[in-house]
């Protein structure tokens, strides 16, 4: 049953990671070939393509969310690595427990906060493409939420490999 559960769990994982990078891969090709295309337009046509800024800003918010969440959970988000360098391991230690729950409660507020605005914009439409707003404010508690899930598992992974660790 626990070797069962372990290979649900890396299955879900990497399926995730592979969502993630495809996100990510989409949006910047999809605002690379927008912007491309603006400039064009803009240039040979004299006339630029009136919906293109909106949904290159709509797929910038998506890319940095998920983004985010890639880099935490490669472990390149920002934390205070001078500090712990030069700390004394007892307080290197206090410091790593304190930046984990302050940025955990960052990414709690954020997904609160991220819900409820998606929440007041369950009426509005987007200007140009008339897409639900909601649906582009909802980019920001799934970034969270997925960021969420990522630092609580490295927080496991690095209790789990410094458990094994003897100085």
């Amino acid at each position: 049953m626990n070797e069962f559960f372990k290979k649900t769990l890396s299955n879900m994982k990497n399926g995730l990671c592979v969502i993630e990078e495809i996100i990510i891969v989409s949006s910047i090709t999809i605002i690379f070939i927008l912007i491309t295309s603006e400039v064009i337009a803009r240039f040979v046509f004299k006339s630029g393509i009136m919906w293109e800024l909106e949904l290159t800003g709509f797929l910038f918010v998506l890319m940095g969310m998920v983004g985010g969440a890639t880099a935490v959970r490669k472990n390149m988000h920002v934390r205070l690595n001078y500090l712990i360098e030069k700390a004394p391991k007892p307080l290197a230690i206090i410091i790593k427990i304190i930046n984990s729950l302050v940025i955990l409660c960052v990414l709690f507020v954020l997904l609160v906060g991220g819900i409820q605005f998606a929440n007041d914009a369950l009426t509005q439409t987007s200007i140009m493409l008339d897409i639900p707003m909601f649906i582009i404010y909802s980019f920001i508690p799934l970034g969270s939420f997925l960021m969420i899930i990522w630092f609580i598992y490295g927080l496991f992974y690095s209790a789990k490999v410094n458990k094994n660790y003897k100085d």
